[in-house]
This record gives structure tokens, C-alpha cells and sequence, in this order.
């Protein structure tokens, strides 16, 4: 905390997510290293007293105290470093009689100073970036000492060749404190590529629950040197599309794209201070519009030869559609051909021709280039995944005119599915805009849900201990304003 006045809000929220964790509510308070780097080493050591280090990962690319980006070998890491970072690590684990593989976790400030942070006894998510630069097989040196055996691998035997970074897909919503995401899923285009390594679990059709943690895959990429695995990763993100729920995936890209990143100096504050978070303010662009219209009309066209599609005794036609892009709605005239689609959009003139179009991708040609995207359509909802972001587009075009929302009413609902941890209000109880109102648990993150203005508690709907539903209403709120009148 930075202030006396948010410590009881932070501690409560920290002795609660113990008490689930671990059965404990006891905290440790501890001084804040500022400016400071994640670097962890990872150590493997038997039962016969051997146990060696296979260098360090940096992980400060981090939202809300968790790791998103990660790599191996630290780019502020000397080998002078990484010798006396090591030497500490195998220390720890040797005088606490660790048997296994794990990872001894510092921070590390601007003077090459590092301090102990944790240790975590187990593999970690990102073992696959030390696996990738050290040709080792982490899982498979965890079971072997866990059977008995003596590590066959030295000290002197651990050579790190080349770099490999990992970027940590998850299910949530930055634009909204992260929030994690739940759904089904509808559409899911692997990478691939040289040099490229991708851990996940998913299947089309299957539901993301809150039940688990949000991540749900994890891109590696490997290169002989630094610039070349970025490049690998940056590649692979562009290719990468998860629809049917929010992902982070547009953010991994804006940080390694990032000229902080690509000069290695990110700290543990980077996504908070950077603006790489800016990118959800960013309304869709003409391309973006105009290939979610041609998907709608493709939709709709599906069957009739491409030679007859859009066809007028007069010429092309010219098609009205309404989207809607979260709160932002487009009113557009699209005129098509065949296979061909124009739009004037702000001043701009944009034409693509679609090349094929099945039930998951589309393959078009812009300015006289071949590109491709992902899409999934559910009724009148619309998930596009193209150039490595996600936009959920709605089709208006026949829907009545839009009603007053609940949240005008003062109703506010639960973002997700999740448990309630903590309620702070009763009814009666006066509320200032931002204050927490109801706090949420699910998929391991806490959520806040916060008064939208100043006004008076007039109802809840919960109590601590409740699982709710996503849009379950949580309590009602009247504005001050609306009191006056």
C-alpha cells in the first residue's frame, strides 16, 4: 500500500484470500523494494545431497502481483550475477534440506542488489523458458529425484543457449481490473512457427469455468538471441485467437512490442505505468468494421454462388448494418459485389475481397496483400480475432431500440460466477462513487464491485459465503440525485 488510508482494505482482502488458501489468516508485513526486478532461480536437488541451479528467469512483466511475461536468461543479469544469485538459491535449499525441483524467487534493484522473496517447492508456469534455453527436461528430472536417484547433471554441465520468453494467456478482461472471464469456447487458432512451444489444455466447444485459474495457455517462443525470440513471440500473438471470452492476448503483444521491454529494462511496475493498458480505449478501426459487416453478410449469403451475391439489375448494392462494439454502436453502408466489399468510414475509403470464407476463418485481400482472421458467430454476437486482437461485435440492424439499462436503476450485478468474501455495507448506508461496495472471489482474483456515484444502499441481495451467478443482482444503490428529485 502507498497510503495509511488503504492498509485495512488491503489487509482484509489479503488475511481472507490466506484464510481460503491456507487455512491461516496470519500476514507478514514487509518493506517495499521499489524500481525493482522479478528474478527467480530455478534448483533440482536429490536426496544424496547434490543440488545445482539452471539459471534465472525474469518475471516483472506482472498485473496484480502475477506474472504474465517471462524469460529466460535475465537480460540485467551478469554472469558474475547469476553466479552469486545461484550460489544463494542452492544455499537456501541445501539448509532446509529441499529435496525436488523448485524455484528460490528475488527481487533485484537497480545496483544488483537481491533480496529473498519466497521459495516456491514445485515446478513453476514458467519452466518451459528455462527448459527452452538449458535442453533439460524439468518434469522429468522432478520424477527421477522423486524416485530416489541421484542427479547425472553437474553444475558445470548447465549451459543456457540462446533466449526464450513465455507469454501467459488468460481469460480476463483488462479494461476491467483483470476481471476473469467465463464462457464457452468458440474458436481456437494454435501458432505455429519455428522455434515456437504452446502449453495448453483446450478444446472448441468446451466452457472456461471460474472454478480454476484464468490462464489458459502458454506461448514460448525460443530464439538464439533476444531480438529473434521476441520477434518469434510477437508472431505467434498475432496468430493466436481464443473467442467466445475476453483475453488477454492484445496486451502481451502491446508489452512485447513495448520499447521498454525490447530494451529489457521492465520493472514489476511496467503494466501499471507504461500505458500498455490504453489499447482498450481504442474503438475499432475501418478494417475491423468492414470485415465483421462482410462476415454478417457472408452469414447471410451462405449458399448463393459468389457470382450472384450482392447482384442489382442496377449494380452493386448497397447494405445498412448497425453493430454494436461495447457501448459504441456504427451505423454503416456497405457496398458489395460479389465477393468484393467497400466502406467509407470517417473520411476513408476501404475495400477488401474475400477469398474464402468458411465456419471459423476467412482469408481477404487488402491493398493488394492476402490476410486472414478468426471469427465465431452466435445469433446476433460476432467474436473477430485479427492482427492479434479481439473485438465482440453485436448485430443491431433489426433489434427494437435499445431500453434504459439496470445499471441506470442502481442495480448492480456480479461480473462472474464467483464466491462472496466480503459485503461492507448495509442497507441505509450512504456510499461515495468508488467505494467497495461487495467483494467477489473467483478463478483464484479477487473483485471489487464499487458504488457508480455517491448515494444510499437500498438493498442486498447477498451475504458472505454466497456462490452467485454471473449478472446475479448483488444490491441496489439510489443516487443522491435521483433522491433530491
Amino acid at each position: 500500500v502507498d497510503r495509511a488510508e488503504d492498509l485495512d482494505e488491503a489487509l482484509a482482502g489479503a488475511r481472507s484470500e490466506s484464510m481460503n488458501a491456507f487455512g491461516s489468516d496470519e500476514l507478514i508485513i514487509e518493506k517495499l523494494i521499489e524500481n525493482a526486478r522479478h528474478v527467480e532461480i530455478q534448483i533440482v536437488a536429490d536426496e544424496h545431497g547434490n543440488c545445482i541451479h539452471l539459471g534465472e528467469r525474469d518475471c516483472s512483466a506482472q498485473r496484480r502481483h502475477q506474472k504474465i511475461i517471462e524469460e529466460s536468461p535475465c537480460p540485467a543479469v551478469t554472469p558474475e550475477l547469476r553466479e552469486a544469485m545461484g550460489a544463494a538459491a542452492v544455499q537456501a535449499s541445501t539448509i532446509a534440506g529441499y529435496v525436488n525441483a523448485g524455484t528460490v524467487e528475488f527481487l533485484l534493484d537497480d545496483v544488483d542488489h537481491f533480496y529473498f522473496l519466497e521459495m516456491n517447492t514445485r515446478l513453476q508456469v514458467e519452466h518451459p523458458v528455462t527448459e527452452m534455453v538449458t535442453g533439460l527436461d524439468l518434469v522429468g528430472l522432478q520424477l527421477s529425484v522423486a524416485q530416489g536417484e541421484a542427479l547425472t547433471i553437474a553444475q558445470s554441465d548447465v549451459v543456457l543457449r540462446g533466449h526464450a520468453i513465455e507469454a501467459r494467456l488468460y481469460a480476463e478482461d483488462p479494461a476491467n481490473g483483470f476481471a476473469p472471464d467465463t464462457g464457452q469456447v468458440l474458436a481456437w487458432n494454435v501458432p505455429e512457427g519455428l522455434g515456437l512451444r504452446v502449453d495448453h489444455g483446450l478444446k472448441e466447444g468446451e466452457a472456461i469455468t471460474p472454478f480454476y485459474d484464468p490462464m489458459v495457455a502458454k506461448i514460448i517462443a525460443w530464439g538464439a538471441t533476444r531480438d529473434e525470440s521476441r520477434a518469434r513471440l510477437v508472431s505467434a500473438l498475432q496468430q493466436t485467437s481464443l473467442l467466445g471470452v475476453r483475453t488477454n492476448a492484445e496486451l502481451l503483444r502491446r508489452i512485447i512490442q513495448h520499447e521498454v521491454f525490447i530494451l529489457g529494462a521492465v520493472k514489476t511496475d511496467f503494466v501499471e505505468t507504461s500505458g500498455v493498458l490504453d489499447f482498450e480505449k481504442d474503438a475499432p478501426d475501418a478494417k475491423r468494421l468492414l470485415l465483421a459487416a462482410a462476415l454478417l453478410i457472408e452469414r447471410d449469403a451462405r449458399g448463393v454462388p459468389a457470382s450472384l451475391k450482392g447482384w442489382r439489375s442496377t449494380g452493386a448494392s448497397t447494405i445498412p448494418l448497425k453493430l454494436a462494439w461495447k457501448d459504441e454502436g456504427y451505423d454503416l453502408s456497405v457496398r458489395m459485389r460479389g465477393s468484393h466489399y467497400e466502406l467509407e468510414f470517417e473520411g476513408e475509403t476501404l475495400e477488401i475481397e474475400v477469398e474464402r470464407c468458411d465456419e471459423a476463418s476467412i482469408t481477404f485481400r487488402a491493398d493488394g496483400h492476402y490476410e486472414s482472421a478468426q471469427f465465431a458467430i452466435q445469433s446476433d454476437d460476432l467474436y473477430l480475432g485479427y492482427g492479434g486482437r479481439t473485438d465482440h461485435f453485436t448485430d443491431r440492424s433489426y433489434a427494437p431500440p435499445a431500453t434504459e439499462s439496470a445499471f441506470a436503476d442502481g442495480v448492480l450485478k456480479a461480473p462472474m460466477v464467483g464466491l462472496i468474501v466480503r459485503v461492507n455495507v448495509e442497507p441505509g448506508a450512504e456510499a461515495a462513487k468508488g467505494d467497495v461496495l461487495v467483494v467477489l472471489e473467483a478463478m483464484k482474483m479477487e473483485n471489487q464491485v464499487v458504488a457508480p456515484y455517491d448515494g444510499t444502499v437500498e438493498s442486498i441481495n447477498v451475504s458472505v459465503g454466497d456462490q452467485v451467478d454471473a449478472n446475479q443482482v448483488l444490491l441496489t444503490i439510489v443516487s443522491h440525485e435521483s433522491e433530491d428529485e
